[in-house]
């Protein structure tokens, strides 16, 4: 142990290659670690009488000092010994773990973080150096252990062992802190642990190329099958063998998107955290309750959720739970909950946020929206209509600017992250009982359920969650709304119609909706009516890049192969409506 009344801290530059393995190994060591003692830490701070979750977070730090000497970085050494030596007090009962000294160890924590990622973009012209953070840190540490011990020592049992000076078991997986297989009694298991499947770490880069490769195999193999199928019974041999390959090419191909697929877990975990420092910034009490944190994504749907979720968890603290003083003056708890929760449906997977604060109050939007220019005064809106205007750029409703909100950003960056990943999201609230955001994704981005659609002499690609139902008009249904255009009148209520190939700039299309089908789906602006040539059938489709073409067209959101080698465009429904043919007259 360092000497309590000296300051060492250890300051490292070197080059460190993160695509070398062991590096990488390192890493994701140290990340797995990093999770999993931040759960536990936060877990012994809402019930400090559990010491198996300090126990679980001391380990961790404890690991990751003893790894870092394989690579030669002693800062990660130095930051890690002072943190365990501040915990070792928690466990010895010298201190209490709350307040500063929790803050000062999540810190520690959040430094590693930030070292971990210097790391990731450390190269050999821009070698890794340890960030100046360090020093007020382990200042920070260092002050709080020699306040609450006379000598500035952890306590009668070193940094590596656990109160009552037995020696922590080296490695191994735990669950709620104890060694895996070890009962809390204390007395030998009666049955033998379970065989756990072996992980072998594959650089994400490789999936990627894996699945871009199979990707290619579906197109060519749907090339194939259309062909073949045109031979009629004189290649009925040959067909059957077709259709046998087909099935094994759907079993690869879900195969490997399985290797992509990746538990939202991590990303609840990351937002308890996110709970606890802005609950305790905006002075309210707030818990945490996750659901269906096994449910799985596709890993870059996963990467791009983060910051809506994080943006709407900070809104519900900041805007929708109250101080616990009106709390209970409302008869509610004094703590607030927010529930965080993931689930299956359909070919979709759903992410809701809910609160039990104040609700979002309609009148304040509105006249808030009136004010900014956003919409007309005293304009006839929906419920529907009324919420999305928080989804507007600069709007707000917050009377000051904190730290936290108040200058109009983040909704719209939520509004528009889902919709870039083909997904949509929608407002459920209720004055003072709380909001409810659910946000609608895709499984996955590389492979869609797409309906293909035909406008005019052109096919083109839905994504099935995008539409709600599809129906053929009567004449009498198709109706001119004076100042809105064209509409459909559907379960007792009229929506807009828009004609797709008016919007695309087709020829060729049918003009009388009753010959068409409509497809009944929901824009940035409520529910209308897309009005399309046929439908042609359901296919799962490899999403492909459009080009520099139709990049700048917001309604193309990719391209796909067919069967027959043409290529097919994927249209974002949500954007359609926001071009400017849209109440054109037809």
């Amino acid at each position: 142990m360092y000497p309590p009344s000296e300051l060492r801290v250890a300051v490292v530059k070197q080059a460190f290659d993160p695509n070398d393995p062991d590096n990488a190994m390192f890493i994701a060591e140290v990340e797995e670690c990093l999770g999993s003692a931040e759960m536990s830490l936060l877990a012994f701070e809402k019930d400090s009488g559990d010491l198996a979750h300090l126990n679980e977070a001391f380990r961790c730090f404890h690991n990751i000092k003893g790894i870092s000497g394989f690579v030669n970085l002693s800062d990660f050494q130095e930051l890690c010994h002072h943190a365990e030596s501040l915990m070792e007090g928690a466990r010895t009962g010298a201190l209490e773990f709350k307040g500063s000294i929790a803050d000062t160890v999540f810190r520690a924590l959040d430094l590693l973080k930030d070292m971990v990622r210097l790391l990731k973009m450390s190269r050999e012209d821009s070698p890794y150096e340890t960030p100046s953070a360090l020093r007020d840190v382990v200042a920070a540490l260092k002050n709080h252990c020699m306040i609450n011990s006379p000598l500035g020592e952890p306590g009668p049992s070193g940094p590596g062992e656990p109160k009552g000076g037995k020696p922590n078991k080296p490695g191994g997986r735990r669950c709620n802190g104890l060694q895996a297989g070890q009962p809390k009694g204390g007395s030998e298991p009666s049955v033998q642990p379970a065989v756990i499947d072996e992980v072998v770490r594959v650089s994400t880069k490789r999936l990627d190329a894996l699945l871009d490769e199979i990707g290619e195999l579906v197109i060519a193999n749907s090339m194939v099958t259309q062909e073949v199928e045109g031979m009629g019974q004189a290649g009925s041999k040959l067909i059957q063998n077709v259709g046998r390959m087909n099935k094994i090419v759907r079993q690869l191909q879900e195969l490997t998107m399985g290797m992509r697929m990746v538990s939202l877990e991590p990303t609840f975990n990351k937002l308890a955290r996110v709970v606890r420092d802005l609950s305790h910034k905006k002075g309210v009490e707030v818990g945490l309750i996750c659901d269906g944190g096994d449910t799985e994504l596709d890993r870059k749907i996963v990467e791009f959720i983060t910051n809506p979720l994080t943006h709407l968890i900070r809104n519900a603290i900041d805007h929708g739970i109250e101080k616990p003083d009106e709390r209970k003056k409302l008869g509610k708890p004094a703590e607030g909950q927010i529930r965080l929760s993931a689930f299956h449906q359909g070919g979709s997977v759903a992410v809701r946020i809910e609160d039990d604060g104040r609700g979002l109050d309609k009148a304040q939007i509105v006249e808030k929206a009136t004010e900014l220019g956003i919409i007309r005064p005293n304009e006839n809106l929906t419920d529907r209509e009324i919420l999305q205007l928080i989804f507007a750029p600069g709007f707000s409703t917050s009377q000051q600017v904190t730290d936290i909100s108040g200058r109009g950003v983040g909704m719209d960056v939520v509004k528009r992250n889902i919709e870039g990943l083909r997904g949509k999201i929608d407002i459920q609230t209720q004055p003072g009982k709380g909001t409810t955001f659910t946000l609608w994704l895709p499984l996955t981005m590389a492979i869609i359920d797409g309906m293909i659609v035909t406008v005019g002499s052109q096919r083109f690609i839905v994504p099935s969650i995008s539409i709600q139902e599809a129906f053929r008009p009567e004449p009498e249904d198709v109706k001119t709304v004076m100042g809105k255009g064209e509409c459909i009148f559907i379960r007792g209520k009229l929506i807009p119609l828009y004609r797709l190939y008016t919007v695309l700039g087709l020829e060729g299309a049918r003009t009388n909706p009753w010959e068409s089908l409509v497809l009944v789906t929901y824009l940035s602006d409520g529910q209308c009516g897309i009005l399309v040539d046929d439908l042609v059938g359901q296919q799962q489709v490899v999403v492909k890049p459009a080009g520099n073409l139709v990049d700048k067209l917001d309604f193309i959101s990719g391209a796909a192969i067919m069967g027959d080698g043409r290529v097919a465009l994927i249209l974002d429904l949500s954007q359609v409506g926001r071009t400017k043919s849209r109440w054109a007259d037809r």
